[in-house]
Order: structure tokens, then sequence, then C-alpha cells
């Protein structure tokens, strides 16, 4: 179980923390056009949520691998969690049902993750 909660963290991390990266990197108007949904926010908004996703994702792996206030990683868990339900909120919000699918399987992954580390799997 311990190494299926260190794959499913690392692997949604790195989704977060890359996600987060493009939104710091990209203008707002290039990620607006190539998606959509960032017209229904304001550029510094999308910036915010990319560093939400870049801490998010580091705060899933970072704590414990240093062996540092593991328990941040099932709060970034929940975090996560919490955030990837108003990604699902937003897509139906927009009617966008096909795109709901992979905010699903995040929102998914963090509730494993945040009851996994909370409960038979602690880092500590």
């Amino acid at each position: 179980m311990n190494v299926a909660l260190w794959i499913v963290a690392a692997l949604f991390a790195s989704g977060f923390i890359a996600g987060g990266v493009v939104k710091q990197v990209w203008s707002y108007e290039r990620y607006a056009a190539r998606l959509g949904w960032p017209e229904d926010f304001s550029p510094g908004k999308v910036k915010f949520m990319g560093v939400v996703e870049m801490l998010g994702g580091l705060g899933l792996v970072l704590p414990g691998l240093l062996g540092i206030a593991t328990v941040l990683v099932p709060v970034a868990a929940s975090a996560m969690a919490l955030y990837m339900a108003g990604a699902v909120t937003e897509r139906i919000r927009r009617n966008e049902y096909t795109e709901l699918l992979g905010d699903l399987v995040f929102l998914g992954a963090m509730l494993f993750v945040a009851w996994g580390r909370f409960g038979p799997e602690p880092l500590a």
C-alpha cells in the first residue's frame, strides 16, 4: 500500500507541478486561447492557480522524501482534492463534460493519498 501511495503521489505531483509551470510561463492570452476556461478568470487568478498547483504538487512528495513534517503530505492531498473539486464544479458549470473525467481522476487520486496517509499508511 505504501508503494502505491508513493507512486500515485509522485505521478500526480508531477502533473500538478507541470500544470502550474505552464500557467506561470505561458502568457494569459496564449493559455486562454488554448483551453477556453481561463476566460472566466483574470490573468492574476490563473497565475495564482499555477502557484497553488506547484505548491500542492511539492507538498505531495517533499515532506515524505525529506522526512520533515510528514503530516503535510495528507494535508496537501486534502487541499488539492478541494482544488480539484472546484475544477470539477467549473467543468460542470461550463458544460465541459468531456474534460471532466481528467479532473475526476485527479480528485480521486488526491482522496486516495489523503485517506492512505491520514489512515492506514502514515509516513511517520
